[in-house]
């Protein structure tokens, strides 16, 4: 009990110095891709996805997700060293923590030099098939004048958090009836095989 708490107050999220120092990979191939990639964009496109700063966007992704990348690997790293050499001192584990350090810092940079440039690429790509499907070029131009607008750039910003905190309150209204619902299903199903009664009359119930 006691090396279990003293091993979850040496598991910190890994440093912004050293998620930043993942992203030491040259960044010149990426930038050829997504001007290639631009070349097959219609200037309409091209300056909604400006006005909409897609591409700070897409960087904020990629960080985020090699941030979560090397914070598991970190993680695995550093629990696997203390089970392997039994660490319950102090020293014991702040050294585990140092070699995790070091083995989670060269799996970032290996993914990162491995996927970094296709991530990017291709969700780009992505972007391009699917405002070139559903937005018409007048239309990408109206939205450009939207984005570029103060009310725009207000709901760019605010969209994110309004959306999350919309998601929250969904889950807490329907969790409950959720539940409840299916535990009278089960029950059903256990009482007799397959229930006659429709789910979707007792959702709206």
């Amino acid at each position: 009990m006691k090396r279990s708490r003293i091993i979850d107050r040496f598991i910190p999220l890994l440093s912004a110095s050293l998620i930043a120092g993942l992203l030491t990979v040259s960044t010149n191939a990426v930038k050829l891709e997504a001007a290639e990639q631009k070349s097959k964009e219609s200037p309409e496109l091209q300056k909604l996805f400006e006005t909409m700063a897609l591409d700070e966007s897409i960087d904020s992704s990629w960080l985020n997700l090699v941030s979560v990348v090397t914070r598991n690997s970190y993680q695995l790293s550093f629990r696997q060293l203390v089970k392997e050499n039994k660490a319950s001192d102090q020293l014991s584990i702040e050294s585990a923590r140092q070699i995790a350090q070091g083995k989670a810092k060269k799996a970032g940079e290996y993914f990162a030099s491995k996927l970094e440039k296709k991530y990017k690429e291709e969700l780009r790509a992505i972007y391009t098939q699917v405002y070139s499907k559903y937005y018409s070029a007048s239309d990408m131009k109206a939205l450009a004048a939207f984005y570029g607008s103060e009310a725009g750039k207000k709901a760019m910003a605010e969209n994110p958090d309004i959306i999350r905190r919309s998601m929250i309150k969904l889950v807490r209204k329907v969790k409950p009836r959720a539940e409840k619902l299916l535990a009278k299903r089960l029950k059903a199903m256990m009482e007799t095989e397959g229930g006659s009664s429709s789910i979707e009359d007792e959702i709206l119930e």
